[in-house]
């Protein structure tokens, strides 16, 4: 896994509540001639909350994925 070329940590006003993010950012290829990069942005693991929302993301992410595949596997004709 490449390493971020930069971090920075933000705290961010969250309906009242001051939660802390960890942003990173990554290079990305150039894209005719252009430079890029992404950006990794989540809550820092400070707390049991920002835990907890941390896994929130990660299997929201990984339930989209599975979805997907299962949508492709029921299509497929069987024989």
């Amino acid at each position: 896994t490449p390493e971020p070329f930069d971090r920075h940590d933000w705290t961010v006003n969250r309906c009242g509540k001051e939660v802390r993010y960890v942003i990173d950012y990554y290079a990305g290829e150039s894209v005719q001639g252009m430079p890029s990069f992404y950006c990794d942005v989540r809550p820092a693991v400070d707390s049991l909350q920002s835990g907890l929302d941390r896994l929130k993301m990660i299997a929201s992410e990984n339930w989209e994925s599975m979805k997907s595949y299962w949508n492709r596997e029921s299509i497929k004709p069987s024989n």
